[in-house]
């Protein structure tokens, strides 16, 4: 990870006491989740927990291959959760799920989590350590869109078709919800990737972006065709990763529940 891989955030952090664990918690309503409406649920069409937490044979992945017309773009653990930090340029910073990953037959199932978070979603905790960085220390916790070929070479699709992207969340501090498009196109940006921006929710939120939405810092180099009105549905058409990102002074500590994930389809 570069060290330009730098995304503004809010620096503020949280010293109210955690309530992450308690299963008594409700969050908001994520309205849009494919064309069914408001629901009183925690439920997305593209990830919850309710649409897989205790089925015979659990499926923890997100569905992003869920409209596409071609599935066979989708490669390996396409929809996998994921945790990165930034220890590449020296960082020192933490990140951990609620629970150790894992289940029988698959290594990186994270229904441990789910179960652990009290079926609210997948849920964690995060310590930011600069260490040797020369920019503020990040952490991020996201998901694969187009997952990897045979040779472990990242993927990217085109999901445009979901108009944009629906979160429903809880962070103590806020984040950045950021659009990775591949190694390549990934450096050609100078990892001045498209990103909205999550506020800083204890309570719960839900948020709904489309494409439209998503801008770039404006550090990059730019590259005909991802000007800022088009960055996000570009960004779109070559999706590879979506993740959040939690990045703000050394020592900062925070929490996380991702209690759904939808497209932005009426």
């Amino acid at each position: 990870i570069s060290s330009s891989s730098e995304i503004p955030v809010s620096s503020s952090s949280s010293s109210e006491p955690s309530w992450l664990y308690s299963s008594a918690y409700i969050p908001p309503v994520l309205c849009k989740i494919g064309g069914f409406g408001c629901a009183v649920s925690y439920s997305g069409d593209l990830w919850s927990p309710e649409t897989y937490y205790g089925k015979d044979e659990p499926d923890d992945d997100v569905k992003t291959s869920s409209f596409a017309e071609d599935k066979s773009q989708f490669g390996i653990n396409a929809g996998k959760w994921f945790l990165d930090i930034d220890t590449a340029d020296g960082g020192k910073s933490t990140i951990q799920w609620a629970a150790p990953v894992g289940v029988e037959g698959d290594s990186t199932s994270i229904l441990p989590v789910v179960e652990e978070c009290g079926e609210r979603g997948v849920c964690g905790t995060f310590k930011l350590d600069r260490g040797d960085l020369s920019y503020d220390p990040f952490v991020r916790v996201g998901f694969n869109v187009a997952g990897f070929d045979s040779n472990g070479v990242a993927l990217t699709v085109d999901v445009s078709n979901w108009t944009g992207i629906c979160l429903m969340y809880q962070a103590t501090i806020g984040a950045s919800l950021v659009l990775d498009v591949g190694d390549s196109l990934n450096k050609a940006l100078e990892y001045d990737l498209p990103f909205a921006t999550l506020p800083k929710s204890v309570a719960g939120s839900s948020k709904c972006f489309e494409w439209s939405k998503f801008k770039r810092a404006g550090w990059g180099a730019a590259i005909e065709g991802w000007e800022d009105d088009a960055v996000g549905e570009m960004a779109a058409r070559h999706l590879s990763k979506v993740y959040i990102q939690f990045q703000s002074k050394s020592g900062t500590k925070g929490e996380f529940t991702i209690f759904a994930v939808g497209t932005n389809l009426d």
